[in-house]
């Protein structure tokens, strides 16, 4: 018997969610559950709505935050010098 997976059907380990062509040897494993296509490929199976959503960019700015604002100083340099200073 050859170790070939079985079309349209799934294995998916239960720890890690990994997604496996169903075997015999592997379905025997206590570690797998079968699934069917639709819960392990779910990108295959998207509502035209879902379609639009992942389709349309993002408008939210995820570039690099710059670094351009300096630090406060203090408002009284007595507080500061004190602040500094070794205990």
């Amino acid at each position: 018997m050859r170790n070939v997976a079985l079309p349209g059907r799934f294995l998916r380990h239960k720890a890690t969610r990994e997604i496996y062509g169903y075997t015999h040897h592997l379905a025997e494993n206590l570690m797998v559950e079968e699934v069917t296509e639709e819960e392990a490929f779910p990108e295959r199976f998207m509502t035209k709505v879902q379609k639009e959503r992942s389709a349309k960019p993002s408008k939210a700015d995820l570039g690099v935050v710059k670094a351009d604002k300096k630090p406060k100083k203090s408002a009284n340099p007595d507080v500061a010098n004190d602040a500094s200073r070794g205990v």
